[in-house]
């Protein structure tokens, strides 16, 4: 269990916005009741110059 206090849960509240409200904070997007791949971040930070 994560115990969330509002200091530390505000960036994940930032990403709700643009998530939507559903059951994922990182929806798949082909099938939003999927969540994404263990990959996808890795292949966004690579894409963003991080290795």
């Amino acid at each position: 269990m994560l115990c969330h206090s509002p200091t530390r849960s505000w960036p994940l509240n930032e990403v709700r916005k643009y998530s939507g409200e559903g059951k994922y904070l990182f929806p798949s997007i082909r099938a939003r009741s999927m969540v994404i791949s263990n990959a996808a971040p890795l292949a966004a930070l690579r894409k963003l110059g991080y290795e």
